[in-house]
């Protein structure tokens, strides 16, 4: 067994004192949906001396994240002592390593964000009572987007006041839905810049949102079942966890067709939780346009233009064997990637595992893709441009033709 790292060190506040019941996390670098995430691999809290241990920790790079509350202050820092993951540090962690890693809390002041939201749905929406600020054009998404309560509840019908440090946001308000069997949370969008003052006065407006059907055409794939089918919705652009209820996979009727009630302005990709043999998708129209290499599909702010997704059988086939070098020791993947602007479009991608030394990847789109090897990927890492610039070069390019094997 490799033995495990240690993470250590000491909490303070922006005073110099100790500051206990702190949460630190170790975090590494994931990817999802073609970004770059944090995901927790370790957290503990800090004593009432301030100090912290995060133990037992796979050999890798971490991000040393700190949250809690000094002096009734919410605080948020990351090692060596920025408010942001931007200004962070990876501490490198290997078999048996102890690091330390001291942890200064950046004096934070906090701004207040209020103004109005509209209820244009009364019949439909309570009046908003959280609110989520989604940090803009950030390069790493932390997790740190979730949602805030108002903190003037009850001061006024549709009033609201929210604390947050300086930065660039899009303010999110969200409402939940009334009535039996509406989940759903109706939403707006807000771009918001945080300077080193108070921001008030800000109204926005809460309305339906558009919903949006999707027309699944299999005319030239009868064999498949379509109501065996599942199709959901990921948002594009950045959008808070929390309120991707409304965009869940559902079932495709036995006339093909799958109905979004609720999906706010955006830009979004069709996601298949489980594919299905013999089957690709050769084409995906809005507008009577192709849309399919990048996938996107627009919502506007209260329509949206039918989609209709074409599935096609007699996929392409690539198969082959990938030679081990002396070093390699795990197992081996192989990852098939599109060229060009259709990368962008996560539905082209294909992976596989070696089975005694070969692989095979079936109901491949036609066109050009680049073929990668893999003894150590992470999980949808080869998704993700910044980490594939790296790795262009080792690429095989390969034609894939319809009902064709390579």
């Amino acid at each position: 067994l490799v033995p495990g790292g240690v993470i250590r060190g000491l909490i303070r506040d922006d005073g110099g004192r100790p500051a206990d019941k702190i949460s630190v996390w170790a975090l590494r670098i994931a990817y999802r949906d073609g970004r770059k995430t944090l995901e927790n691999v370790k957290s503990v809290q800090s004593d009432d001396r301030g100090e912290f241990r995060l133990v037992s920790l796979p050999p890798g790079e971490y991000y040393v994240g700190a949250s809690g509350t000094v002096d009734g202050n919410p605080i948020f820092a990351y090692y060596p002592g920025g408010s942001n993951v931007e200004s962070a540090a990876l501490v490198r962690v290997r078999a048996g390593d102890e690091i330390f890693a001291d942890m200064p809390i950046p004096p934070a002041k906090l701004f207040r964000i209020s103004g109005t939201v509209v209820n244009a749905i009364p019949e439909l929406a309570t009046e908003a009572q959280g609110f989520v600020l989604m940090p803009r054009d950030r390069k790493l998404d932390d997790g740190s987007a979730t949602i805030l309560p108002n903190l003037a509840f009850g001061k006024g019908s549709g009033y609201f006041e929210i604390r947050a440090l300086p930065g660039v946001y899009v303010l999110i308000p969200a409402a939940r839905a009334t009535g039996a069997g509406n989940f759903y949370y109706y939403t707006a969008r807000v771009p918001v810049e945080v300077r080193d003052r108070d921001v008030d006065d800000i109204t926005v407006a809460i309305t339906r949102g558009a919903e949006l059907t999707v027309q699944v055409n299999a005319r030239a794939a009868p064999s498949v079942s379509l109501p065996d089918l599942r199709l959901g919705l990921r948002p594009v652009d950045e959008f808070p966890s929390p309120l991707r209820i409304n965009l869940g996979a559902r079932p495709v009727s036995p006339d093909g067709r799958v109905q979004f009630g609720v999906v706010p302005e955006g830009k979004y990709a069709l996601v298949i939780p489980v594919t299905t043999p013999n089957v690709y998708i050769s084409d995906i129209r809005q507008s009577l346009r192709s849309v399919y290499d990048q996938g996107v599909i627009t919502v506007g702010k209260e329509t949206a233009e039918p989609v209709e997704v074409i599935l096609s059988a007699n996929g392409g086939r690539v198969e082959g064997t990938v030679e081990a070098t002396d070093k390699t020791s795990g197992p081996v993947r192989v990852s098939l990637i599109p060229e060009g602007s259709r990368r962008d479009n996560l539905l082209l991608y294909r992976r596989a595992s070696l089975v005694q030394g070969r692989f095979v990847l079936t109901d491949i789109p036609p066109g050009n893709y680049k073929l990668f090897a893999w003894e150590d990927l992470p999980v949808g890492a080869d998704e993700n441009s910044e980490f594939m610039s790296a790795y262009e070069t080792r690429g095989r390019a390969v034609t894939v033709r319809g009902g064709v094997a390579v």
